[in-house]
């Protein structure tokens, strides 16, 4: 249950630092500025993390295999989500590039 509460901080927290920028497209809005503060300062996309966590906890809870591979699928879908808005990212911020490799994806100091 630690694991579905801490996703759903992230998920939330991040949401709630990306304000009005925030969108489920993978384009950046045109009102949107680049986040590097807060929890942005330690990973590139806490959102995704705080889902992938909250999937992984709640498979742990249920003790299900197929809960367990449910959870993948939601990794990998959030990970090329990840990739394409990185993608969309890099062409509107320069900055992005140098955020980019000190900052990790999902996991910090792992992925």
């Amino acid at each position: 249950m630690a694991l579905v509460l801490l996703g759903l901080l992230l998920l939330l927290g991040g949401a709630r630092q990306l304000g009005r920028a925030l969108t489920v497209f993978p384009v950046p809005k045109a009102n949107a500025v680049l986040r590097t503060s807060g929890l942005y300062r330690r990973v590139r996309h806490p959102m995704y993390a705080g889902a992938v966590l909250t999937f992984l906890g709640w498979s742990w809870w249920w003790g299900s295999w197929m809960a367990a591979l449910w959870c993948v699928v939601v990794f990998w879908f959030f990970d090329r989500k990840a990739a394409a808005e990185e993608h969309w990212l890099l062409q509107r911020f320069p900055e992005y590039e140098a955020y980019r490799r000190r900052v990790s994806k999902f996991l910090p100091g792992i992925y």
